[in-house]
Order: C-alpha cells, then sequence, then structure tokens
C-alpha cells in the first residue's frame, strides 16, 4: 500500500474512532516530527490517550494530530504526524494495526522473545541440565546412603 493510501486509512479510523470516548494512538516517538514531552520522545511503542471530551485542544489534518495533551499537570502540544502511528485502538478496544509502519525495533523484541521461548522448550538450559545433574547426584548419594544402611543391617554368618 501506498504511503497515501496509508496515511488516508489512518485518517479515516481515526475519524471514525474519535467519535467514540477516547482513542489510543499508538506511535513511534522517534519519528521526525513528533512532537511529546522530553521523558516521552525515544519511545518507539508510546501510547497516548486522546479525546474530543478533555480540555485540550484537538484537531487533525492530512499531515498529522495536533492536541495538548496534560502530563504532570501542565498542557503539551503534542504533535503526531501520521507516519508515526502504527496502530490506533478505540474505545471499545478494537484495535487496528499498519504492520508497515511497526517500528523495527518491536518487531526484533518481538521475534527474540518467541525464539527464547521456543528455544527454551527445544533445548534445555544450562540452569535446568545443572539442575538435573544436582538431582541425579542427590540421588545417587540417597541410594548409596540406603545401600550401605542395609548392608550393615545384615549379619555376616561363619
Amino acid at each position: 500500500m501506498g504511503k497515501k493510501n496509508l496515511t488516508e486509512e489512518k485518517i479515516k479510523v481515526y475519524e471514525k474512532s474519535i467519535l467514540g470516548d477516547h482513542v489510543l494512538l499508538h506511535l513511534d516517538s522517534t519519528k521526525e516530527g513528533v512532537e511529546v514531552p522530553t521523558h516521552l520522545k525515544n519511545n518507539p511503542a508510546l501510547t497516548l490517550k486522546v479525546s474530543q471530551i478533555f480540555q485540550g485542544h484537538l484537531e487533525h489534518d492530512k499531515n498529522r494530530i495536533l492536541t495538548h495533551l496534560k502530563f504532570n499537570n501542565e498542557y503539551f502540544c503534542c504533535i503526531i504526524p501520521w507516519e508515526a502511528i502504527w496502530s490506533i485502538t478505540d474505545d471499545k478496544q478494537k484495535n487496528t494495526i499498519w504492520h508497515e509502519d511497526i517500528p523495527k525495533i518491536l518487531v526484533i523484541n518481538s521475534l527474540k522473545t518467541k525464539l527464547k521461548s521456543l528455544s527454551s522448550k527445544i533445548i534445555p538450559s544450562k540452569k535446568k541440565k545443572e539442575k538435573k545433574t544436582q538431582e541425579e547426584e542427590e540421588k545417587k548419594t540417597l541410594r548409596e546412603k540406603h545401600l550401605k544402611k542395609r548392608r550393615s543391617s545384615f549379619k555376616v554368618i561363619k
């Protein structure tokens, strides 16, 4: 899908969703043109809640969403270009995701987590091996003690 069509689709989803109570915008705040408070700036998975009910100003055009949101009791003028948004969730929890816009770092981290999970099922971890070896040693020691005890209870008849 072309960049223009993608932006048009995002606008359409946003305009429909904003008619509800609120909208969650999932965005990459590291993208060029995004203006959010400094402490939120380097987050590829930033979620902002916007609403027409909020006191702060809210508007959008073909390039971006502009909204005044409150952070620590102070309003901040947030600018969110459509290119930075990779998902929108409406107030009914309907989530629309644009996979081609998900930040690569999130995809990589997700894949790493999945691979780690799969590999732990396929390849036993070193800790599991060590634990298993330790348990086997303990069983062996217990067996030897038991056998020694049993042997000592026998009387040798001459």
